[in-house]
């Protein structure tokens, strides 16, 4: 049975010279995913989002929302092997490309932080 609520999947591709997708990466976006992220940030997931668009929040904070998120993946299809590292986010970060990891993570985080209000409320609160 497919699990529905505040939950939002990423998908990450790291791509070639030519375009070519070589490697994929999934991150799971969740209640526990955030508050794990804000407790390795130290402030809010919705200061860190609003701090990108002002400055106040960079690639450190992106880095550490996609360690929660690959981590809550991991732990979701319960993959072999240890915790995802802050260093194995920088480096899909480093496979992927900062703006399409922005991009890929960016609706996925929204989309939990939305969850439950009215369509129109929610896309006037993230607008």
């Amino acid at each position: 049975m497919a699990m529905l609520g505040a939950r939002k999947e990423a998908i990450l591709e790291a791509k070639d010279a030519e375009g070519n997708v070589v490697e994929t990466y999934k991150a799971l976006f969740t209640i526990r995913a955030l508050a794990d992220a804000e407790t390795r940030m130290g402030k809010s997931v919705g200061m860190a989002v609003r701090g990108f668009a002002t400055g106040q929040s960079g690639v450190r904070e992106m880095a550490l929302l996609l360690q929660a998120g690959l981590e809550a993946e991991r732990r979701a299809t319960k993959s072999e092997g240890g915790p995802i590292s802050y260093d194995d986010a920088c480096d899909v970060i480093e496979m992927v490309g900062i703006t399409p990891t922005a991009d890929a993570i960016g609706p996925a985080v929204t989309s939990v932080l939305s969850y439950g209000m009215p369509k129109e409320e929610s896309e006037e609160k993230n607008a």
